[in-house]
C-alpha cells in the first residue's frame, strides 16, 4: 500500500521549531488515529522516541533539517491521503491534521 501525507511548508517549519524548542531534534513526529467517542475517529499527533515494529517511517525535509513522521499500521489506512498543516489560532500557530479522502457519515 503506497501512503501519501501531505505536509505543508509552514507545517514542516513549525514541527522542526517544536522539535528544536524541546531540544528533541533525534525525536519522530508521530500521527495516529485516536477515538473520540461523540466524533468517531479523531487525527491526533505527539513527539515520540521510538519506532515501533509495524509503524510506517516517512522522511521529510525543511531548509536544512531531516525529520521522520512515524504512523502505526492501524492508523495508516486513516491517514493515507491526509495534510498537515499550520495554522494560526488566536495567534498561536496550530497543527490541525485534515483528509479529503476520509469518507463523511
Amino acid at each position: 500500500m503506497e501512503v501519501s501525507i501531505t505536509i505543508t511548508e509552514v507545517a514542516k517549519i513549525q514541527i522542526i521549531e517544536i522539535l528544536k524548542a524541546e531540544n528533541l531534534l533525534d525525536a519522530k513526529f508521530r500521527l495516529y488515529i485516536g477515538l473520540s467517542h461523540p466524533n468517531g475517529y479523531q487525527y491526533s499527533c505527539t513527539i515520540d522516541n521510538e519506532i515501533n515494529e509495524d509503524d510506517l517511517v516517512l522522511n521529510y525535509k525543511v531548509q536544512e533539517n531531516n525529520f521522520d513522521v512515524v504512523v502505526d499500521s492501524m492508523s495508516i489506512q486513516y491517514l493515507n491521503g491526509a495534510i498537515v498543516d499550520c495554522l494560526l489560532q488566536d495567534g498561536t500557530p496550530s497543527l490541525v491534521i485534515s483528509n479529503p479522502n476520509a469518507q463523511k457519515d
